[in-house]
């Protein structure tokens, strides 16, 4: 399967598209539940955040996306200094689409384009995964 990778986007319909994906059935038994996977809450946690926009890469095949992952900046104290990190969350693969290493492409370009732009760390919480 060929997949294409691009850098989340911050667009109405880009938001659309997220909220629909994170609200798909394969994912009822999950931890997202309805009234985070609106297009408004999406709006207010990836690009209204006062720290700044969301980092993230989302996969697609055949057009359709089927992976997802979302960083958001965080002001950490760390040592006494603020310190810009992200916290990871979202993400988000289609059952078929799984094993197939699209969550190191996906983390690996989010955390390159984090690190290029002054992110110092990224907080995660583990799945069963």
């Amino acid at each position: 399967m060929e997949y294409s990778i691009v850098r989340s986007g911050n667009t109405k319909e880009h938001l659309n598209k997220y909220s629909t994906f994170l609200s798909s059935p394969f994912l009822k038994l999950n931890y997202l539940d309805i009234q985070r996977c609106t297009v408004q809450y999406l709006q207010w946690q990836y690009l209204e955040n006062p720290v700044g926009q969301f980092i993230g890469y989302d996969a697609y095949y055949k057009g359709q996306i089927v992976s997802h992952f979302a960083t958001l900046p965080v002001i950490y104290s760390i040592n006494g200094k603020p310190t810009k990190g992200l916290l990871a969350l979202n993400l988000v693969t289609h059952p078929e689409h799984r094993g197939k290493g699209l969550f190191l492409k996906i983390a690996t370009k989010t955390f390159e384009d984090a690190y290029s732009s002054g992110y110092k760390f990224v907080v995660g919480v583990a799945n069963q995964n």
